[in-house]
């Protein structure tokens, strides 16, 4: 996020904490500013003087402690909030996730698919997208959650062979392999042009074929 917002000449201000990883960061020679979600008192001078607060952070795993998921996901993000309004922030943007929606039985899921998390940090996440709806008209409505997606390269072949598969492009088979055409994956590049990239034909065999591992 702060290397595209740099790209794009906008000046970026980083919340870190005491103890983060800062080298990312030193090398885009962005501002850095300490703070903690969970003491509102640091907040403030963290959104000082911002137009803008993407929120991205919360306590990320799905095997945690439930007072923490509570403490850092969902009260952390009344903090901040409560801070953006102390200090004038005039849009402020919720990163949430799409564990809030949990599995679904039909795909892709849409915006409006019924709320169904499997995990307590989908849940937390799901609390404090209702902390932002609540604060929505006290920022003057100028806020925004957007249910995050992260791909991995597992991820974006299975998105790939769904919008194949929707072509009726079918894989080429064998006993232990599932081979698609490359010049097939060019014909489906335009669907989902967010989660996938032209592949490289020089990590291909003569036949120019991709191939997939179960």
């Amino acid at each position: 996020m702060t290397e595209l917002f740099t790209e794009r000449g906008l000046e970026v201000v980083a919340m870190v904490r005491g103890t983060s990883k800062t080298t990312l960061l030193d090398k885009l020679g962005v501002e850095k500013r300490v703070a903690d979600l969970t003491v509102p008192q640091s907040l403030r001078l963290a959104v000082r003087g911002v137009d803008a607060v993407v929120h991205l952070a919360a306590y990320y795993t799905f095997h945690g402690k439930d007072e923490l998921y509570e403490l850092v996901t969902v009260q952390g993000t009344k903090n901040i909030i409560q801070a953006c309004l102390s200090e004038g922030v005039k849009r402020f943007i919720y990163c949430s996730s799409t564990e809030t929606i949990g599995a679904v039985a039909d795909i892709p899921a849409r915006e409006d698919h019924p709320a169904n998390p499997e995990y307590e940090y989908g849940r937390s996440k799901l609390r404090a997208e209702s902390v932002v709806k609540e604060y929505g008209s006290r920022l003057g409505h100028n806020s925004s959650s957007v249910r995050n997606l992260r791909t991995t390269k597992r991820t974006r072949r299975l998105i790939l062979l769904h919008h194949l598969l929707r072509k009726g492009l079918h894989p080429y088979k064998d006993s232990n392999r599932t081979w698609v055409r490359l010049r097939s994956i060019r014909t489906c590049q335009g669907r989902c042009p967010r989660f996938l990239s032209c592949p490289n034909k020089r990590k291909f065999d003569r036949q120019s074929l991709l191939h997939y591992r179960g």
